[in-house]
Order: C-alpha cells, then sequence, then structure tokens
C-alpha cells in the first residue's frame, strides 16, 4: 500500500504531461490520487488511456461479435472512466479521455505518443510470487 516512483532515467525537467493508465481497478485511481498528492501532476495536463479489449479476432468472427458491440463497450467504459475520475474531482474533455478498442500496452502507448507525455501514472495490484509471473 505504498506509492512508487520509478524513474527510468536523468530528470532534466519538471513533469508537465501525465498519462493515466486506467482501468475499472481502484488501484488506478489510487494512482491518481497519490500522484496528485505528490504535486506529479494537474488535472488541466492530464491525459487518459483505458483499453477496451476485444478476445481474439478468430473468435470474434465465431461467436458472431461485430464492430458495433466493441463500439458500445468502448462508449461504456468512456462513462464508467469518467465517473471515476470524476469521483477525485478530475473532469476531462473529450481529447484528453483516450478509450480504444486493444491492447493495454498498446492504447497507453497511442496515448503517450499522442500526448507528448513525459510521466506515466498507473496503479499496481502488488502481485508476488507465482501470480506476479502468470498475470504480471
Amino acid at each position: 500500500h505504498l506509492p512508487v516512483l520509478r524513474v527510468n532515467g536523468p530528470v532534466t525537467h519538471a513533469y508537465r504531461y501525465a498519462v493515466l493508465a486506467m482501468d475499472h481497478s481502484r488501484t488506478a485511481q489510487q494512482a491518481l490520487v497519490r500522484a496528485r498528492e505528490l504535486g506529479l501532476l494537474v488535472p488541466e495536463q492530464l491525459h487518459v488511456a483505458s483499453a477496451v479489449e476485444p478476445v481474439a479476432a478468430g473468435a470474434v468472427m465465431e461467436v458472431g461479435i461485430s464492430a458495433e458491440v466493441l463500439e458500445d463497450q468502448r462508449d461504456v467504459q468512456r462513462q464508467q472512466v469518467s465517473e471515476r475520475l470524476a469521483e477525485v474531482g478530475v473532469n476531462l474533455d473529450h481529447e484528453r479521455l483516450l478509450v480504444q478498442i486493444g491492447s493495454p500496452e498498446g492504447v497507453v502507448g497511442d496515448a503517450l505518443r499522442q500526448s507528448g507525455g513525459d510521466l506515466l501514472v498507473l496503479g499496481t495490484h502488488a502481485r508476488e510470487g507465482v501470480s506476479r509471473f502468470f498475470l504480471g
């Protein structure tokens, strides 16, 4: 239950633009709160990325999941993320909330590139041992 700041290289300037990787967990919301408490971000310079993970493409065709269903899931997720952010007093305009269909790694990477973010904020479930090996 401790916040961790991991810096992967020399810090050459103050962090200006943050990207929050947001899923349905409380840990993502807590990461946002901690980053604000530490003075690492301000909501006006925050972008949020959230991924809607589809099942494998072949399985999508087999079970008949259409692109329309995935878009509906994306809209629902956008609303849920907005509500979670509002719970901690953060209201983002549509352009700074990126909800895409794809892998979390790909969606967060896209958000970092598009926003010019120099700080990635994300929560971790602090798994250890075998669960960390299998689940990350």
